[in-house]
């Protein structure tokens, strides 16, 4: 799907509530149908043909480009809530797993559900952060007198952020790594400390969140290796090219509490190197979408 196709899709998606009420308001009721039974009958219709598209999306669909936030509900977590997050997902992971068993992902309409591979769930999680957390607000107090165009700022950021090379997924379940990553003390949501941290695992080496991890070994192990994993989620560009070291957004002298930035330029400096990740990851998923097609 190009850029334009994902535009022309916001603006039928916005507006084909609308064209619903023009019309039957237009239109007499027929059939012995209430005028709410029209509306209901036609809400269901519009609801099952999305469900169809997102269904029917292909490989060659993806566009790398496309921000999660446009058919989001208004006021849910696009991590939850995107239907287009869920069925790239579904696509771009659905693929061989290194001893050659199809790791085939099976979409629901249940949040609870969401994606399935045998006995296991899946949720879709954020890579990358910009700590807008309370503890945090006296940087995005500093940012917003430094940056003229701060709002513009974050909101470039953001689109760049929710798109598919800004997510992946993670076993769903109570006190999952999604959620234990953010919440964790050393790792405060920084997907490079993640990384290391099962790049510890595999090394059978202790970290911060080996609790967490451990309780999902049967995910990890159907990598076998650090590499193996790395390469089926297209985190290449996070690593040195022996797959034995992680690229650190900052400074890394081990795991300490609260890891942010601590200054102005220390921030914008992270970001810029989240977001240059986030560029060459959907680089090289887009490199799969078309080899595949």
């Amino acid at each position: 799907m190009n850029k334009e196709s994902n535009l022309n899709c916001k603006e039928q998606s916005q507006s084909s509530t609308t064209d619903i009420f023009s019309q039957l308001f237009e239109s007499p009721v027929t059939q012995g149908k209430s005028m709410v039974d029209e509306i209901w009958d036609a809400l269901l219709q519009q609801k099952k043909e999305k469900r169809e598209y997102y269904k029917n999306l292909k490989l060659k669909d993806i566009d790398v480009n496309y921000d999660f936030r446009i058919d989001t509900p208004t006021d849910k977590d696009p991590d939850s809530d995107c239907p287009m997050m869920k069925a790239y997902h579904r696509l771009i992971y659905s693929k061989p797993l290194p001893d050659g068993r199809e790791f085939k992902l099976k979409s629901h309409s249940s949040s609870y559900y969401y994606l399935t591979w045998n006995d296991m769930r899946f949720g879709s999680d954020s890579i990358i952060a910009s700590f807008r957390y309370k503890d945090y607000q006296w940087m995005h107090d500093k940012l917003k007198i430094r940056l003229p165009e701060y709002w513009k700022f974050m909101h470039d950021y953001l689109h760049k952020a929710y798109t598919v090379g800004g997510e992946i997924i993670f076993p769903k379940h109570k006190q999952s790594i999604n959620q234990n990553r953010g919440c964790n003390i050393k790792i405060r949501d920084r997907f490079d400390l993640t990384l290391e941290c099962i790049r510890l695992f595999y090394e059978g080496k202790p970290s911060p969140l080996s609790k967490t991890i451990e309780a999902d070994k049967d995910f990890f192990d159907l990598f076998g290796s650090f590499e193996n994993y790395v390469k089926f989620f297209y985190l290449d560009d996070l690593c040195t090219p022996d797959y034995k070291n992680v690229f650190f957004w900052m400074d890394f002298d081990g795991f300490k509490p609260n890891p942010f930035p601590r200054t102005e330029d220390e921030y914008l400096d992270f970001i810029d190197k989240e977001l240059s990740f986030v560029k060459k990851r959907n680089e090289r998923i887009h490199k799969f979408c078309q080899e595949q097609s």
